[in-house]
């Protein structure tokens, strides 16, 4: 054996060594592990923090919930007739997306309004051929709403992002991908520092691709090659999770002089990694990364805060080959400094 060859074995054996505690094989139960983590009474599969008010909201199948803060316990706000997959409060109003099966184009999306908190809703846009989820809803600050088609992802369908200016009583095309099998929209969001639009697409490296719009939806220009599902944005940096199965894998674009690099890769500490379906930055800085587990998935699902190179775990869900497992949204921080993602609360510090 080469002296070269001596080397390599006896590093590979080092770094398996120094790692192991990081190899975990599944399953592996739920698991905190840090303090600022704390479980709650209430289990709520999609969150959004209401700015008006700090309200919590919360979804569970087809029922939407508030969190009542004197005590933590969640009171009904309204029941639909399918599951629930997006909610979003802007200035016009409480919107919900509802679908039996956001995948089959037999089942109708509709999106719902509320002007009264919830204790009625109207239909304002409703469409078999696509769907709306959680990251496909999102406002300005001149009122104007933006959805983005999700699903299924057959030719001709899920290609187009839509506008109203009049709180959902008319929609615009303002963005439409190329029609090609497997692509549809994913992320729409809004740059609250500049209110310029940005849309994500995938699946696939044919179909990838970040846009951004400066005009409130009139132009476009393709600046990344990333099929984003969650952005967060910060007065310096806007931030990326990315959908890539195997590593949980953040990207950071620097708005000054348009670098983007990665700054996350979950699979670096261990058996992590998964898609990252939300981000959520803290008063702080911090940046708190919640990474999902496909059912097929080897990795364990888990939640990281952290920023640049200084990344902590801060909690491990249960993780199962054949089951599913992770955070389709986190939200907050609110007034108190906790960000909540389904079961649990997070202290921002």
């Amino acid at each position: 054996m080469s002296p070269i060859a001596r080397v390599i074995i006896v590093s590979l054996l080092l770094f398996a060594g120094a790692c192991s505690k990081y190899t975990d094989p599944l399953p592996v139960e739920t698991e905190i592990m840090d303090d600022r983590v704390e479980q709650t009474d209430f289990k709520l599969g999609i969150v959004n923090l209401n700015p008006v008010g700090n309200q919590l909201l919360g979804a569970r199948g087809n029922k939407l919930y508030r969190v009542l803060e004197s005590n933590g316990s969640i009171e009904p706000v309204h029941t639909f007739a399918d599951r629930i997959n997006a909610i979003h409060v802007a200035s016009s109003g409480l919107y919900v997306a509802t679908d039996k099966d956001h995948k089959n184009p037999g089942t109708p999306c509709r999106l719902y309004k509320s002007t009264d908190g919830g204790a009625s809703f109207t239909v304002v846009w409703e469409n078999t051929n696509s769907s709306l989820l959680w990251w496909s809803i999102t406002s300005d600050q001149f009122g104007n709403i933006y959805i983005g088609e999700y699903g299924p992802k057959s030719p001709g369908m899920s290609k187009t992002v839509w506008k109203s200016t009049n709180g959902g009583g008319s929609w615009d095309p303002v963005f439409t991908a190329p029609d090609r099998e497997g692509l549809h929209i994913h992320r729409v969001a809004v740059d609250p520092y500049t209110n310029d639009v940005w849309v994500t697409t995938g699946d696939g490296k044919e179909n990838r691709g970040i846009y951004r719009s400066k005009d409130s939806g009139k132009s476009w220009n393709r600046i990344l090659d990333s099929q984003a599902t969650s952005i967060a944005f910060t007065p310096e940096f806007v931030y990326l999770g990315e959908d890539h199965v195997k590593n949980g894998r953040v990207s950071r674009y620097d708005r000054n002089n348009g670098h983007y690099d990665e700054i996350f890769n979950a699979s670096d500490y261990g058996n992590y990694g998964g898609s990252i379906y939300d981000l959520a930055v803290g008063t702080n800085g911090s940046l708190y990364i919640p990474t999902m587990k496909y059912p097929d998935d080897t990795h364990i699902a888990s939640l990281w805060a952290g920023h640049d190179d200084e990344w902590k775990l801060l909690l491990r869900l249960k993780s199962e080959i054949g089951k599913g497992s992770g955070f389709k949204t986190i939200t907050g921080p609110d007034p108190d400094g906790w960000l909540y993602v389904r079961g649990f609360k997070i202290k921002d510090r």
